[in-house]
C-alpha cells in the first residue's frame, strides 16, 4: 500500500494527510468511497462548465437522497471537510487523487 503522496503531492494533499493520515486511515472505507464518488462526478462536471465545488457536491448528495439510499449518506462531516480541503486541485491532480483513493480502498482491511 502506498501513501496518497506517492500519487500526488501538493499543499492541499499535505493538509489532507495531516488531518486524515498519509493513508487516509482516519477515514473509513465508506467515506473514501464517498470522496471518490464525488470527485468522479466533479471532474466530469468540470468538463461541462460546473463552476463551484459546493454546487457539484450538492448535486451528488441530492442524487443519492433522491435514490432513497437511506443508509448511505455522502454528507459526513469528514467527507465535506476533505472535499473542501481539495477544492482547488486541477483536473490532472484530481485524477491522481482518484487513483490514490482507489488504491487505498482496494487494500482497506475492514
Amino acid at each position: 500500500m502506498k501513501p496518497v503522496t506517492y500519487w500526488i503531492d501538493t499543499e492541499e494533499i499535505q493538509n489532507l494527510c495531516a488531518r486524515y493520515g498519509c493513508f487516509l486511515e482516519k477515514l473509513n472505507r465508506k467515506e473514501k468511497a464517498s470522496i471518490r464518488t464525488f470527485l468522479s462526478f466533479w471532474i466530469s462536471m468540470r468538463f461541462k462548465a460546473a463552476s463551484a465545488i459546493q454546487e457539484a457536491y450538492a448535486s451528488v448528495e441530492a442524487g443519492w437522497l433522491n435514490a432513497e439510499i437511506s443508509d448511505y449518506s455522502l454528507a459526513t462531516e469528514d467527507v465535506e471537510t476533505a472535499i473542501l480541503m481539495i477544492e482547488n486541485l486541477e483536473n490532472e491532480q484530481i485524477e491522481s487523487l482518484l487513483t490514490a483513493i482507489q488504491s487505498l480502498i482496494n487494500t482497506h482491511e475492514t
